[in-house]
Protein backbone atom coordinates (compact mmCIF):
# COMPACT_ATOMS: atom_id res chain seq x y z
CA UNK A 1 0.00 0.00 0.00
CA UNK A 2 2.92 2.15 0.36
CA UNK A 3 4.10 1.47 -2.63
CA UNK A 4 1.18 1.85 -4.64
CA UNK A 5 0.17 5.38 -2.36
CA UNK A 6 3.95 6.57 -3.39
CA UNK A 7 3.32 5.55 -7.33
CA UNK A 8 -0.06 7.42 -7.17
CA UNK A 9 1.47 10.40 -5.29
CA UNK A 10 4.23 11.22 -7.90
CA UNK A 11 1.38 10.33 -10.78
CA UNK A 12 0.02 13.06 -9.17
CA UNK A 13 2.50 15.41 -8.60
CA UNK A 14 3.47 15.02 -11.95
CA UNK A 15 0.08 15.52 -13.37
CA UNK A 16 0.27 18.74 -11.47
CA UNK A 17 3.29 20.13 -12.61
CA UNK A 18 2.23 19.45 -16.13
CA UNK A 19 -0.97 21.11 -15.64
CA UNK A 20 1.05 23.97 -14.08
CA UNK A 21 3.30 23.95 -17.28
CA UNK A 22 0.24 24.18 -18.97
CA UNK A 23 -1.66 26.75 -17.63
CA UNK A 24 1.77 29.01 -18.08
CA UNK A 25 1.59 27.98 -21.47
CA UNK A 26 -1.95 29.39 -21.70
CA UNK A 27 -1.00 32.55 -20.12
CA UNK A 28 1.77 32.94 -22.66
CA UNK A 29 -0.46 32.43 -25.59
CA UNK A 30 -2.90 35.16 -24.10
CA UNK A 31 -0.37 37.76 -24.00
CA UNK A 32 0.50 36.79 -27.50
CA UNK A 33 -3.24 37.18 -28.35
CA UNK A 34 -3.64 40.39 -26.95
CA UNK A 35 -0.40 41.94 -28.30
CA UNK A 36 -1.46 41.05 -31.90
CA UNK A 37 -5.23 42.01 -30.99
CA UNK A 38 -3.94 45.32 -29.89
CA UNK A 39 -1.55 45.43 -33.17
CA UNK A 40 -4.60 44.59 -35.44
CA UNK A 41 -6.51 47.32 -34.00
CA UNK A 42 -4.05 49.47 -34.23
CA UNK A 43 -3.80 49.14 -37.44
CA UNK A 44 -7.93 48.70 -38.77
CA UNK A 45 -7.60 52.19 -36.74
CA UNK A 46 -4.45 53.34 -39.44
CA UNK A 47 -5.82 51.67 -42.37
CA UNK A 48 -9.43 53.49 -42.07
CA UNK A 49 -8.00 56.70 -41.42
CA UNK A 50 -5.29 56.48 -44.15
CA UNK A 51 -8.40 55.41 -46.73
CA UNK A 52 -10.94 57.93 -45.28
CA UNK A 53 -8.30 60.57 -46.98
CA UNK A 54 -8.21 59.07 -50.05
CA UNK A 55 -11.05 58.80 -53.09
CA UNK A 56 -12.65 55.65 -52.84
CA UNK A 57 -11.05 53.27 -54.88
CA UNK A 58 -14.06 52.94 -57.63
CA UNK A 59 -14.50 56.90 -57.73
CA UNK A 60 -9.96 57.03 -58.89
CA UNK A 61 -10.35 53.90 -61.41
CA UNK A 62 -12.73 54.91 -63.47
CA UNK A 63 -11.75 58.98 -63.82
CA UNK A 64 -8.42 56.90 -64.72
CA UNK A 65 -10.25 55.19 -67.39
CA UNK A 66 -12.15 58.05 -68.34
CA UNK A 67 -8.98 60.36 -68.67
CA UNK A 68 -7.06 56.92 -70.70
CA UNK A 69 -10.25 56.62 -72.89
CA UNK A 70 -10.16 60.36 -73.74
CA UNK A 71 -6.14 60.65 -75.07
CA UNK A 72 -7.15 57.60 -76.94
CA UNK A 73 -10.23 59.22 -78.91
CA UNK A 74 -8.73 62.92 -78.84
CA UNK A 75 -6.91 63.91 -81.81
CA UNK A 76 -3.61 64.92 -80.96
CA UNK A 77 -4.12 68.40 -82.46
CA UNK A 78 -6.84 69.31 -79.41
CA UNK A 79 -4.97 66.72 -76.65
CA UNK A 80 -1.74 68.90 -77.12
CA UNK A 81 -2.90 72.52 -74.79
CA UNK A 82 -3.90 70.33 -71.89
CA UNK A 83 -1.35 67.51 -71.95
CA UNK A 84 0.31 68.34 -68.78
CA UNK A 85 -2.99 68.88 -67.11
CA UNK A 86 -4.40 65.46 -67.86
CA UNK A 87 -0.79 64.08 -67.31
CA UNK A 88 -0.93 65.14 -63.65
CA UNK A 89 -4.28 64.02 -63.12
CA UNK A 90 -3.51 60.85 -64.86
CA UNK A 91 -0.41 60.74 -61.99
CA UNK A 92 -2.50 61.70 -59.19
CA UNK A 93 -4.87 59.48 -59.74
CA UNK A 94 -2.29 56.13 -60.22
CA UNK A 95 -0.69 57.26 -56.78
CA UNK A 96 -4.02 57.00 -55.03
CA UNK A 97 -4.44 53.71 -56.64
CA UNK A 98 -1.25 52.85 -55.56
CA UNK A 99 -2.27 54.01 -52.12
CA UNK A 100 -5.30 51.45 -51.80
CA UNK A 101 -3.39 48.54 -53.07
CA UNK A 102 -0.87 49.46 -50.13
CA UNK A 103 -3.84 49.75 -48.06
CA UNK A 104 -5.15 46.58 -49.29
CA UNK A 105 -1.73 44.99 -48.56
CA UNK A 106 -1.80 46.34 -44.89
CA UNK A 107 -5.70 44.89 -44.39
CA UNK A 108 -4.27 41.64 -45.36
CA UNK A 109 -1.66 41.82 -42.78
CA UNK A 110 -4.65 42.36 -40.47
CA UNK A 111 -6.41 39.42 -41.98
CA UNK A 112 -3.27 37.25 -41.17
CA UNK A 113 -3.28 38.87 -37.78
CA UNK A 114 -6.79 37.86 -37.28
CA UNK A 115 -5.80 34.02 -38.73
CA UNK A 116 -3.06 33.94 -35.91
CA UNK A 117 -5.38 35.45 -33.26
CA UNK A 118 -8.10 32.75 -33.80
CA UNK A 119 -5.23 29.91 -34.42
CA UNK A 120 -4.03 30.89 -30.63
CA UNK A 121 -7.72 30.60 -29.29
CA UNK A 122 -8.08 27.18 -31.26
CA UNK A 123 -4.85 26.07 -29.02
CA UNK A 124 -5.95 27.61 -25.86
CA UNK A 125 -8.70 25.58 -26.18
CA UNK A 126 -6.88 22.18 -26.73
CA UNK A 127 -4.70 23.53 -23.57
CA UNK A 128 -7.38 23.70 -21.56
CA UNK A 129 -8.77 20.43 -22.46
CA UNK A 130 -5.44 18.68 -21.50
CA UNK A 131 -4.93 20.84 -18.40
CA UNK A 132 -8.95 19.59 -17.24
CA UNK A 133 -7.90 15.82 -18.23
CA UNK A 134 -4.26 16.46 -16.22
CA UNK A 135 -6.62 17.79 -13.29
CA UNK A 136 -8.98 15.11 -13.27
CA UNK A 137 -6.50 12.39 -13.29
CA UNK A 138 -4.78 14.59 -10.57
CA UNK A 139 -7.69 14.49 -8.55
CA UNK A 140 -8.59 11.03 -9.24
CA UNK A 141 -5.15 9.65 -8.11
CA UNK A 142 -5.35 11.90 -4.49
CA UNK A 143 -8.43 10.30 -4.17
CA UNK A 144 -6.94 7.12 -4.50
CA UNK A 145 -4.07 8.08 -2.18
CA UNK A 146 -6.50 8.81 0.06
CA UNK A 147 -8.32 5.54 0.59
CA UNK A 148 -5.06 3.44 0.61
CA UNK A 149 -4.06 5.97 3.49
CA UNK A 150 -7.28 4.99 5.64
CA UNK A 151 -6.73 1.64 4.79
CA UNK A 152 -3.31 1.67 6.04
CA UNK A 153 -4.69 3.29 8.96
CA UNK A 154 -6.99 0.73 9.47
CA UNK A 155 -4.15 -1.78 8.77
CA UNK A 156 -2.09 0.03 11.30
CA UNK A 157 -4.90 -0.19 14.17
CA UNK A 158 -5.67 -4.13 13.54
CA UNK A 159 -2.03 -4.58 13.66
CA UNK A 160 -1.92 -2.38 17.32
CA UNK A 161 -4.54 -4.48 18.55
CA UNK A 162 -2.65 -7.88 18.04
CA UNK A 163 0.89 -6.88 19.19
CA UNK A 164 -1.04 -5.65 22.29
CA UNK A 165 -2.59 -9.14 22.52
CA UNK A 166 0.29 -10.57 21.91
CA UNK A 167 2.09 -8.58 24.53
CA UNK A 168 -0.68 -9.41 26.92
CA UNK A 169 -0.74 -13.07 25.94
CA UNK A 170 3.19 -13.18 27.01
CA UNK A 171 2.50 -11.37 30.34
CA UNK A 172 0.24 -13.67 30.94
CA UNK A 173 3.23 -16.60 30.15
CA UNK A 174 5.16 -14.83 32.05
CA UNK A 175 2.56 -14.73 35.58
CA UNK A 176 2.21 -18.72 35.10
CA UNK A 177 5.63 -18.91 34.36
CA UNK A 178 6.32 -17.00 38.22
CA UNK A 179 3.64 -19.38 39.57
CA UNK A 180 4.95 -22.72 38.33
CA UNK A 181 8.37 -21.21 39.62
CA UNK A 182 6.93 -20.74 43.37
CA UNK A 183 5.35 -24.19 43.05
CA UNK A 184 8.50 -26.14 42.38
CA UNK A 185 10.27 -23.84 44.91
CA UNK A 186 7.71 -25.41 47.47
CA UNK A 187 8.03 -28.34 46.16
CA UNK A 188 11.81 -28.83 46.41
CA UNK A 189 11.74 -27.48 50.08
CA UNK A 190 8.97 -30.33 51.14
CA UNK A 191 11.48 -33.03 49.57
CA UNK A 192 14.12 -31.40 51.59
CA UNK A 193 12.04 -31.67 54.55
CA UNK A 194 11.72 -34.95 53.63
CA UNK A 195 15.02 -35.73 53.22
CA UNK A 196 15.99 -34.86 56.82
CA UNK A 197 13.32 -37.16 58.01
CA UNK A 198 15.03 -40.54 56.27
CA UNK A 199 17.84 -39.15 58.96
CA UNK A 200 15.45 -39.72 62.14
CA UNK A 201 14.77 -42.79 63.76
CA UNK A 202 11.86 -45.30 62.49
CA UNK A 203 10.08 -43.35 64.99
CA UNK A 204 10.79 -40.22 64.46
CA UNK A 205 10.70 -40.67 60.78
CA UNK A 206 7.69 -41.85 60.68
CA UNK A 207 6.23 -38.83 63.05
CA UNK A 208 8.14 -36.51 60.62
CA UNK A 209 6.83 -38.24 57.75
CA UNK A 210 3.33 -38.01 58.45
CA UNK A 211 3.98 -33.98 60.07
CA UNK A 212 5.01 -33.40 56.29
CA UNK A 213 2.45 -35.32 54.74
CA UNK A 214 -0.59 -32.86 56.76
CA UNK A 215 1.48 -29.87 56.22
CA UNK A 216 1.32 -30.84 52.46
CA UNK A 217 -1.89 -31.98 52.44
CA UNK A 218 -2.81 -28.41 54.40
CA UNK A 219 -0.96 -26.69 51.49
CA UNK A 220 -2.74 -28.67 49.06
CA UNK A 221 -5.86 -27.50 50.68
CA UNK A 222 -4.81 -23.91 50.74
CA UNK A 223 -3.99 -23.79 47.49
CA UNK A 224 -7.10 -25.65 46.34
CA UNK A 225 -8.61 -23.34 48.32
CA UNK A 226 -7.22 -20.07 46.52
CA UNK A 227 -8.13 -21.66 43.34
CA UNK A 228 -4.38 -22.37 42.08
CA UNK A 229 -3.28 -24.79 39.77
CA UNK A 230 -2.39 -28.26 41.90
CA UNK A 231 0.42 -31.20 40.59
CA UNK A 232 -0.40 -34.93 40.19
CA UNK A 233 1.61 -35.21 43.69
CA UNK A 234 -0.84 -32.81 45.39
CA UNK A 235 -3.75 -33.73 43.98
CA UNK A 236 -3.11 -37.65 45.68
CA UNK A 237 -2.51 -35.84 48.68
CA UNK A 238 -5.10 -33.81 49.24
CA UNK A 239 -7.53 -37.07 48.06
CA UNK A 240 -5.59 -39.34 50.71
CA UNK A 241 -6.34 -36.77 53.56
CA UNK A 242 -9.96 -36.61 52.36
CA UNK A 243 -10.17 -40.52 52.37
CA UNK A 244 -7.84 -40.53 56.04
CA UNK A 245 -10.22 -37.98 57.81
CA UNK A 246 -13.50 -39.99 56.84
CA UNK A 247 -11.97 -43.12 58.05
CA UNK A 248 -11.13 -41.65 61.48
CA UNK A 249 -15.14 -40.15 61.91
Amino acid sequence: MRTEAGRLREDRDSANQEAASIKQRIGQLRNEAEEKRKRLEELDSEVDQDRSRLPSKRRLASRLGHIEWEIMTTPTVEMLPKEKEIADEAKELEMGLTAHADLDIREDEGLKLLAEIKAIGISIQDLRKDAEKLHERGTENHEKMIALRQKASEERERANDAHAKFVERIQTIRTVREELAAVRKEIRAIRGKIGEAETLTRAEKKQALEAAKKEMVAEAKRKFNAGKKLTLDELKLLYEGEGESEEEE
